[in-house]
């Protein structure tokens, strides 16, 4: 995945599965930061192009 800040590239993350067996990443982090303004932000999520297949199943965000 890749994940834009306000229209800036900022992070990444990568996860290659073991294809001997089904596995899904329960609470993972997948993107931090700290420091922002106390305005408005847009942050992007999306699957990282290439030809390996993506798939993002996402269920919760946390903002504090």
């Amino acid at each position: 995945m890749q994940f834009e800040l306000d229209g800036v590239r900022v992070d990444s993350f990568s996860h290659s599965p073991d294809n001997n067996r089904e596995e899904l990443l329960y609470n993972q982090t997948v993107f931090s930061t700290t420091g922002l303004a106390g305005t408005v932000h847009t942050l992007v999520m999306a699957a990282a192009p290439g030809s390996n297949t993506s798939l993002i199943l996402f269920d919760w965000a946390e903002y504090t």
